[in-house]
């Protein structure tokens, strides 16, 4: 019982970082219009990915890279959720798959944090 009441912190504890970086939706599958405003896009993305894991019970990494057939690495699971920046869509997608959300609502939210995400190249690449 101990490990479930943490588990309930943490999830309210994830659950108001989403409010504070403007989201408007749920994330219990209902959350149609999530549409966040200001705030970082690439730590919504992963605020977003990490209530989702919440409401799917709070999977462990094992149970998480299992459920995609070990498809992605413990690497990119901790990128999804933690950072730094935001790994592939296709790791987003399975991800959200696994966790039981849905892609159509995670894709928007993937496609602000890559937006903003700073290119590797050096400032000579561009001309």
């Amino acid at each position: 019982m101990e490990a479930k009441h943490g588990g309930e912190d943490r999830g309210r504890q994830v659950l108001g970082e989403l409010d504070q970086c403007g989201g408007a939706g749920r994330t219990n599958g209902m959350a149609a219009n999530v549409q966040p405003t200001g705030g970082d896009p690439t730590r919504y993305l992963h605020t977003y990915l990490r209530a989702l894991r919440y409401a799917a019970g709070s999977p462990s990494t094992e149970t998480i890279l299992a459920s995609t057939q070990n498809t992605i690495a413990a690497a990119d699971l901790r990128q999804a959720l933690e950072g730094p920046g935001a790994p592939a869509w296709l790791v987003v997608r399975t991800i959200t798959n696994a966790l039981w959300g849905l892609p159509d609502i995670t894709l928007p939210l993937w496609r602000r944090a890559t937006a903003c995400q700073e290119t590797s190249l050096p400032a000579e690449a561009f001309g």
